[in-house]
């Protein structure tokens, strides 16, 4: 795998995953996740639809309840990466797309999407809440298309 890395000039870790791309079923993983698949258009409907302040509201909110809170414990121990790989699986299921890099020593997550800045302002929100639950402390930003998540340890 180091070879192939070294030739694609990528990281082994890319590498991992695609590999694991191509075997997960992420229907059964996002069944047993209890996360339901909602179509775009109905998802920038509903989020357009609710004040900003309303879905920041719910999205702390939701991160600390049972339901919201599940990506903390769904792969054992609450931690910053059983997180990112929640948030992995999540992107992958809705057909988002997840870029993943290090800068400057911090740790960044950009979150491509076609919903809206409302569900940009939600997505921020809740992740933002999980993270720092876990002792990260999380600053992002948000537009139209995109949420940028930028992690302090």
């Amino acid at each position: 795998m180091e070879q192939i890395s070294k030739e694609r000039n990528v990281t082994v870790n890319t590498i991992v995953r695609e590999i694991v791309d191509q075997y997960v079923d992420y229907e059964y993983a996002c069944s047993r996740l209890k996360i339901c698949h909602v179509d775009m258009t109905l998802l920038k409907f509903l989020t357009d639809g609710i004040p900003k302040e309303k879905l920041i509201e719910f999205a702390k909110t939701y991160a600390h309840s049972i339901e919201g809170g599940m990506d903390m414990n769904r792969s054992g121990e609450p931690s910053f990466e059983n997180l990112m790989s929640s948030m992995r699986i999540q992107c992958k299921y809705n057909s988002e797309k997840l870029v993943e890099m290090t800068h400057e020593s911090k740790k960044i997550a950009i979150l491509i999407h076609e919903v809206g800045l409302n569900y940009s302002e939600f997505v921020a929100n809740y992740y933002k809440a999980l993270f720092e639950a876990v002792g990260v402390k999380t600053d992002y930003t948000a537009d139209e298309n995109a949420v940028v998540l930028k992690f302090q340890s």
